[in-house]
């Protein structure tokens, strides 16, 4: 190879090292340009991409359970937002309407505190029952609490060993010691008539 040759090879090499630094250097510029064209094109008034909790709420108007159940969250606990108990309970509301237990059961915790709607302890019995034959535990406890009680509905002492005994019966230890309490109250026809329920439940 003669050492001309010589030359412009070594020429060549350089120039393509030089080329790479330089390409090294403006690659990663052009993406931090290029991210801020995007930050600051939504800073103008524009919108570059959506914003995920309007995304959420159109979802959630639109019917879909999951987002209703997500805004009901966001609300609550001020994900992004203000906490604001209102709009909570009203998510809430609309996602136990479609039959979610844990909505269910927590616009009835609503319900008997009063937060973010009117207190109402009817109504909230009345979702405690429906959370609860969905197998919400705590649910169907607080149901049979107030059937005792007479708390939000008319006292039923027979209503309320039935349930107790069918959470003893899945282990739950107080709502046992709640059901044993409950039989020596029950006269012996409110006995057999629980036994004939708790049979019922027992063959479904």
């Amino acid at each position: 190879m003669c050492v001309t040759e010589n030359m412009a090879i070594r020429y060549m090499s350089k120039r393509a090292k030089q080329n790479w630094k330089i390409w090294a250097y403006v690659v990663p510029v052009m993406a931090v340009l290029a991210g801020f064209s995007y930050v600051a094109y939504d800073n103008w008034g524009v919108q570059a991409y959506p914003d995920p909790i309007e995304v959420e709420r159109k979802a959630a108007e639109g019917g879909k359970l999951s987002a209703q159940v997500r805004m009901a969250e966001i609300y609550d606990y001020g994900f992004s937002v203000p906490v604001d108990k209102t709009e909570a309970a009203k998510w809430y509301r609309l996602a136990a309407e479609q039959g979610h237990a844990g909505s269910q059961y927590i616009l009835a915790e609503k319900l008997m505190r009063g937060e973010g709607v009117a207190r109402n302890d009817a109504e909230a019995f009345g979702w405690y029952q429906k959370a609860g034959f969905k197998d919400h535990a705590v649910a169907r406890f607080k149901a049979a609490d107030m059937l005792e009680k007479g708390v939000g509905t008319d006292k039923n002492l027979l209503r309320a060993y039935v349930e107790f005994s069918r959470l003893a019966k899945d282990g739950d230890q107080a709502a046992t010691v709640r059901a044993q309490t409950l039989f020596d109250q029950l006269t012996p026809e409110e006995k057999a008539k629980a036994e004939g329920y708790l049979a019922e439940a027992k063959a479904e």
